[in-house]
């Protein structure tokens, strides 16, 4: 459960890293007001986004996944589980 909630958890954050990057990409296109940055500093910014954005995102649905198995196990375990009974029939 852990690794699959890491890759999509990572998938997330390409998405939202790839829009964080347009943005700081779009404002420095239009342009900061007058004593403003050179815009360096929002290419960076789009940079990093795409790359560290997915890595923080993955890392954080990798360890909330472990949680959330480990929580449910134990759930499980004092719970009980769900029986399914079913009837089989010949065809």
């Amino acid at each position: 459960m852990a690794k699959i909630m890491g890759v999509i958890y990572s998938m997330i954050g390409l998405i939202v890293g790839t829009v964080f990057s347009l943005i700081a990409v779009t404002g420095e296109a239009v342009g900061s007001p007058v004593g403003g940055s050179s815009g360096l500093s929002e290419t960076m910014m789009g940079i990093g986004a795409i790359i560290l954005f997915p890595i923080v995102c993955g890392v954080a649905g990798f360890v909330l996944g472990l949680l959330s198995g480990a929580i449910y196990n134990l759930a499980v375990r004092i719970i009980g589980g769900v029986a399914i009974e079913g009837v089989q029939s010949e065809s």
